[in-house]
C-alpha cells in the first residue's frame, strides 16, 4: 500500500532530477560569470584609482576651477548623439519592412541604453531590443534581429573609419607615445591595429552587401552552413536584403559620422570643463574612437577607462613647453564624467518609457471608451 501510494505520487508529480540539475548548473554558470565581469570591472578601477592617487590626480582634479557652460554643452552632445543613434535605428527597421513608430523607438532605445550600463556590456542593451521588438512584432523577428545587426555594425564601421582618418589627419601616427601602465598600448600598436579592424570590416561589409557574383555558389554555401539552422539562415537573408536599400545605408553612415563626432566633441567639451585645457577636438576623433573599440569587450565600464586615461599621457609630450601635462587619473575622471552623463541620460530615458507607456495606456483606454460609446449609440 505504501508502495503504491509512493509510485502514484511519483506518476503524479511532473518533477525530472537531471532536467533541474541541469537548470540549476545553467544558472550557476551565468552567476559566475557575472560574477567575474563585476570583479574584473572592480579590479580595473581599483588599478586606475591606484595609478591616479600617485599622480596626484584628485588633488589637481579640485585645483581646477570647472566649467559648468562646457559640462552642459557636453551633455548636450551626447543626448544629441544617442538620439540619433536611435533614429538611425528606426530608419533601418523601416527600411526592411518592420513598422517601428519613432516614438517607440526612443522609448526602447533610451531603456537599452540604460542596460549597457550593466556589467555584461553592450549585448544586454541590444538583447531589450530584440525582446521588446519579438513581442511587437512576432512576425519580423528575422528582420528585427538583422536591423539591430546592422545599427551596430554601421557604427562600428564608422567608428573604425573616423579613428583611422583622425589619426592621418591630425598626425597621431607620428607621435611616439608609449603607455608606461600599459606598454603594449602605444601609437605603434594602435596604428596597425585600426587600420587591421578596419580592413577586416570593409571586407566582411562587401561580402554581405555585394550582389553575389557567384553565380548561385554563394547561395548554395548558405544552405549548407545553415540548412539546419533556418533561424540563423533568415536572419542572414534578412541582412542581405539590405542590398536593395543602399541610399538608406549611405543615410544611416552619414547619420553615424555625426554621431561620433558629437561623442567625440563631449569627451573634448568635458576635459575643458574639468580642467580648463585638452588636446584639440579633433584629437578627440582619435582619442575617444579609439578608447571605444573597448566595447567589443563585454564589460559595460573600466577597458574604455583605461584606454582613455592612458592615451591621453601620448600628448604630454607636445605641450611641455606650454606646461600643459596629461598624467596618469586625467584620463580617468574625464571617462567617468562621461559615465556619469550616460547615466543621466539613461536616468530621463527611464522617465521617458514609463510616462510614455502610461500616455500609450491612456490614449487606448480612452479610444476603447470611445468605441464603446459609438457601439451604444448604434444600439440605441
Amino acid at each position: 500500500m505504501v508502495f503504491f501510494s509512493f509510485s502514484h505520487l511519483s506518476k503524479s508529480v511532473p518533477f525530472s532530477f537531471p532536467e533541474h540539475a541541469k537548470s540549476m548548473t545553467k544558472n550557476i554558470k551565468k552567476s559566475l560569470v557575472l560574477l567575474v565581469k563585476i570583479s574584473l570591472i572592480l579590479s580595473i578601477f581599483v588599478f586606475l584609482f591606484y595609478q591616479a592617487s600617485r599622480n596626484n590626480a584628485f588633488s589637481e582634479f579640485l585645483d581646477h576651477p570647472k566649467h559648468w557652460g562646457y559640462l552642459t554643452l557636453a551633455f548636450l552632445a551626447n543626448f544629441v548623439g544617442l538620439s540619433i543613434t536611435i533614429f538611425r535605428w528606426q530608419y533601418l527597421l523601416n527600411a526592411i519592412g518592420v513598422p517601428l513608430k519613432l516614438k517607440e523607438a526612443f522609448r526602447i532605445g533610451f531603456l537599452s541604453f540604460l542596460f549597457n550600463l550593466a556589467p555584461v556590456g553592450i549585448v544586454t542593451g541590444d538583447g531589450i531590443r530584440f525582446y521588446m521588438l519579438f513581442h511587437q512584432f512576432p512576425n519580423e523577428r528575422a528582420k528585427s534581429f538583422a536591423g539591430i545587426v546592422m545599427d551596430r555594425a554601421i557604427g562600428l564601421y564608422v567608428m573604425f573609419l573616423i579613428a583611422v582618418v583622425a589619426i592621418f589627419a591630425t598626425g597621431f601616427y607620428a607621435l611616439s607615445g608609449t603607455s608606461v601602465a600599459m606598454p603594449f598600448l602605444s601609437v605603434a600598436t594602435i596604428v596597425p591595429g585600426m587600420l587591421f579592424l578596419l580592413g577586416i570590416s570593409t571586407v566582411v561589409a562587401l561580402l554581405v552587401l555585394l550582389p553575389d557574383l557567384t553565380r548561385g555558389t554563394g547561395a548554395k554555401l548558405l544552405d549548407r552552413c545553415c540548412g539546419r539552422i533556418p533561424k540563423l539562415k533568415s536572419v542572414i537573408l534578412a541582412v542581405q536584403g539590405y542590398r536593395n536599400h543602399k541610399s538608406v545605408l549611405l543615410i544611416a553612415g552619414t547619420m553615424t559620422i555625426a554621431v561620433h563626432t558629437l561623442f567625440s566633441l563631449g569627451i573634448w567639451l568635458i576635459a575643458i570643463g574639468f580642467y580648463g585645457y585638452a588636446p584639440t577636438a579633433a584629437d578627440h576623433l582619435v582619442l575617444h574612437p579609439v578608447a571605444n573599440v573597448t566595447q567589443l569587450i563585454p564589460l559595460a565600464a573600466g577597458p574604455y577607462e583605461m584606454v582613455l586615461d592612458n592615451m591621453y599621457t601620448f600628448y604630454t609630450i607636445i605641450h611641455t613647453a606650454d606646461s600643459k601635462t596629461y598624467w596618469l587619473g586625467y584620463g580617468l575622471l574625464i571617462a567617468l564624467g562621461y559615465r556619469l552623463i550616460s547615466i543621466l541620460l539613461g536616468g530621463i530615458g527611464v522617465l521617458y518609457y514609463f510616462f510614455g507607456q502610461k500616455a500609450s495606456d491612456f490614449s487606448y483606454q480612452e479610444s476603447g471608451d470611445g468605441d464603446k460609446a459609438s457601439e451604444s449609440g448604434s444600439d440605441s
